[in-house]
């Protein structure tokens, strides 16, 4: 038995973290942990589009996907860990 755990790491997905490493713990199943990104802290990089006006906001789009890459791979490190933990 498998289940899939997708988190953002937000407050909001901890509760679901929790649930998620009891679960696998007390139905003795294979737990898999899926990092999810917000797309719109993306989006909200591209020009400001006001019709005739269109301004351009400065692009640190790569800057912000390594810091989301480095979040999700810490999140993914701290499941990991409290999950061996609990074994």
């Amino acid at each position: 038995m498998r289940i899939l755990l997708a988190t953002d790491g937000s407050p909001q997905a901890k509760g679901a973290e929790v649930l998620a490493e009891w679960l696998a713990y007390k139905l003795s199943a294979k737990l898999l942990l899926l990092y999810v990104r917000d797309v719109r802290l993306l989006r909200g990089l591209e020009p400001l589009d006001l019709g005739a006006l269109t301004i351009p906001v400065p692009v640190y789009r790569q800057e912000l996907e390594k810091v989301l890459t480095l979040k999700g791979e810490s999140i993914l490190e701290r499941l990991r860990k409290s999950a061996q933990e609990a074994v």
